[in-house]
């Protein structure tokens, strides 16, 4: 991954550098237009112009794609095909998982991109352990489950999987779940560096959302992957608790209205900018 390459090239599309304006490139104002979801067109340039950047044989991989429109900003006039994402539709207990995943797939399909897209459907903490990657990854966009545990895991799972340089891409960081949990996994393990932290006054921040960190990898010396009891606790928790509790409510909830309200209400617990927004509808 070319990080200075990347930094030109993202600052080049703002006004005078400056992130919080409006970008110069309007083809992601269609994206927005067409495909349901929360990613702004500040979120599609940066992820279109890091897959530009990308080394020789480098992967795109994304977690958490909900209806695509991330997936699409990403790969919009790119004719390489390698892009990977991993989506379990498990969050979203208000439509059956089936029915999100057909959405996403016609999604990628109208707008050509689907074959250039490697797209599978389960936990990402099942699959990347497993190598759902063919290729070293560049660019890594994790906007999955934003529990403290899935947090922390979305970079440990991946961490042997980056490239020795790469970006890692964390998106709604203004939540103070996700801030922690991320700060916690980072300020432990070596090579991580915080080049943008494109934080939301309030939520859904027409700008950047609920905030975005963005940190260059470079792959310590000494590096050895992930390991041990912080790692597998929590792997255990997520896999063994967590995913069997979504499991339920997903064929539960939708039949109890006022039981779906509570559920998103303990779920987003904590994951507010400001008191403003309703992070009950993601």
């Amino acid at each position: 991954m070319d990080i200075a390459r990347f930094r030109r090239e993202l600052e080049g599309q703002f006004p005078g550098g400056d992130l919080y304006s409006a970008p110069l490139d309007s083809r992601f104002d269609r994206v927005i237009e067409q495909v349901e979801g929360m990613s702004s067109t500040h979120s599609l340039t940066l992820l279109n112009i890091a897959a530009r950047c990308l080394g020789e044989n480098e992967w795109y991989l994304e977690v958490g794609s909900y209806r695509g429109r991330s997936l699409v900003g990403a790969t919009l006039d790119h004719a390489h095909g390698r892009f990977a994402a991993i989506e379990s539709f498990r969050e979203f207990v208000d439509q059956h998982p089936d029915v999100s995943h057909e959405i996403v797939l016609r999604t990628l399909a109208s707008w050509g991109v689907d074959s250039r897209v490697r797209f599978l459907r389960g936990d990402a903490f099942r699959l990347l352990p497993r190598g759902a990657v063919p290729g070293p990854v560049g660019v890594y966009f994790y906007d999955g489950a934003h529990t403290r545990l899935a947090q922390w895991l979305a970079l440990a799972v991946a961490e042997p999987w980056l490239a020795d340089e790469a970006l890692v891409v964390i998106d709604d960081t203004s939540w103070p779940q996700v801030d922690r949990s991320t700060r916690h996994y980072v300020g432990g393990h070596a090579g991580y560096e915080l080049i943008y932290d494109l934080a939301a006054d309030q939520d859904g921040n027409a700008r950047w959302r609920d905030g975005v960190k963005v940190y260059a990898w470079r792959r310590p010396k000494t590096w050895r992957p992930p390991s041990g009891w912080p790692l597998a606790w929590r792997r255990f928790a997520h896999l063994r608790v967590h995913e069997p509790a979504l499991a339920f409510a997903w064929r539960t909830v939708p039949r109890f209205p006022r039981l779906a309200t509570a559920v998103k209400r303990v779920y987003f617990n904590d994951s507010r900018v400001s008191p403003s927004g309703d992070r009950s509808a993601r």
